[in-house]
């Protein structure tokens, strides 16, 4: 039994490390939002794209991001899909010192 636990949790860990390293490369910006509709946590791309990076956690979206409409994505992900997916991409990009055009 504790072998089969050790192994467990060592396909957890491995698949957590997998994730992770999935999200931190992404050029697209992901947040995970809790049940109660406030950010659990943001992946590197979308830290860039926050006005205040260091503290998006536990706040809502709409105090995060300064947007029209990305409170409503959010609210209608958690109420339609379950709150499992949802895609949006802004009419403006944020400035990046790796891609110029996108001012």
């Amino acid at each position: 039994m504790a072998d089969r636990i050790s192994a467990q949790v060592a396909l957890i860990s491995r698949q957590k490390e997998d994730l992770s390293a999935i999200l931190d490369n992404l050029r697209d910006g992901v947040m995970l939002i809790s049940p109660d509709g406030r950010i659990k946590a943001i992946n590197p791309a979308l830290a860039d794209i926050a006005a205040t990076p260091g503290t998006c956690v536990g706040k809502r979206p709409v105090e995060v991001f300064m947007v029209p409409g990305v409170q409503e994505v959010c609210d209608k992900m958690m109420e339609g899909a379950g709150g499992t997916c949802a895609s949006w991409r802004p009419r403006w990009r944020p400035a990046s010192s790796s891609d110029p055009g996108t001012r």
